[in-house]
């Protein structure tokens, strides 16, 4: 019989310890879960903004197409890199505008 007292007094110690390794599990995977519905949502978030985009680069590719076939129809229509880097940085110009308004218009009207 002293061997059965022995045995329920250490299951009577592991009961604590295995009772924590469970509930450090569960805290665990809650927060594994919170930090995954964050991820969802900062993903949706990034798909969002990139499909703001979408028309924009559409409309580039259209431009940069449209002006590279001009050598063909007349050499005249050739343009210089300074060219493009111009229109470049007047699209990056506008891009960046478009951006901080709406950065603005979320943090004014959303927060």
């Amino acid at each position: 019989m002293s061997s059965k007292k022995k045995t329920r007094t250490e299951n009577n110690l592991k009961l604590p310890f295995e009772l924590q390794i469970l509930q450090s599990s569960k805290r665990l995977s809650e927060e594994i879960s919170a930090k995954q519905r964050a991820a969802d949502e900062t993903q949706t978030e990034i798909d969002n903004t990139r499909n703001l985009y979408r028309s924009v680069s559409s409309h580039a590719s259209v431009l940069f197409f449209c002006i590279s076939e001009l050598a063909n129809i007349e050499p005249m229509y050739q343009y210089s890199l300074v060219w493009f880097i111009n229109l470049y940085t007047q699209v990056r110009t506008f891009l960046l505008n478009i951006y901080l308004f709406l950065l603005h218009y979320e943090f004014e009207y959303n927060y």
